[in-house]
């Protein structure tokens, strides 16, 4: 069987449970965006902004920060807002794994989600090809 026909017996084998008929296997990595306006959450950096603060660090400026609305003398509070940054697309489950652990070293937090192809013709096509071509292995 070569690397096609693999690929195809894969997506044929896909135990189809991901709330779609034809699912496309995304790589995302989180991205922190500092300062946006819609932000989110918060972290507390040092004043040379290399160090964050620990839990318990955090807990304790978060309080003084309440109390006064200012910033602790040495901590700047960073506010940021977290997103799914795309990293890749695979058409299996094991090929997006594959890629993460060959690459997370990489990327921050690098997941797998699974996202829909349909009405997408194209894609659609070629996964029904790649199972057509595994089907077509004679034992």
């Amino acid at each position: 069987m070569n690397k096609i026909q693999s690929i195809g017996a894969m997506i044929a084998a896909d135990p189809k449970n991901h709330a779609t008929e034809h699912p496309l296997f995304v790589v995302f990595e989180w991205e922190r965006i500092y300062g946006a306006n819609d932000a989110e959450d918060h972290e507390w950096r040092s004043e040379d902004w290399t160090d964050a603060a620990d839990r318990e660090t955090a807990r304790s400026l978060d309080e003084q920060y309440a109390e006064t609305g200012e910033e602790p003398a040495g901590w700047h509070r960073c506010l940021y807002t977290e997103r799914r940054r795309f990293i890749t697309a695979c058409l299996t489950r094991d090929g997006a794994e594959r890629f993460i652990a060959a690459n997370s070293h990489r990327y921050n937090g690098a997941h797998v989600y699974v996202e829909s192809l349909y009405r997408n013709e194209e894609m659609i096509a070629i996964r029904q090809h790649l199972m057509d071509a595994a089907r077509e292995v004679k034992p």
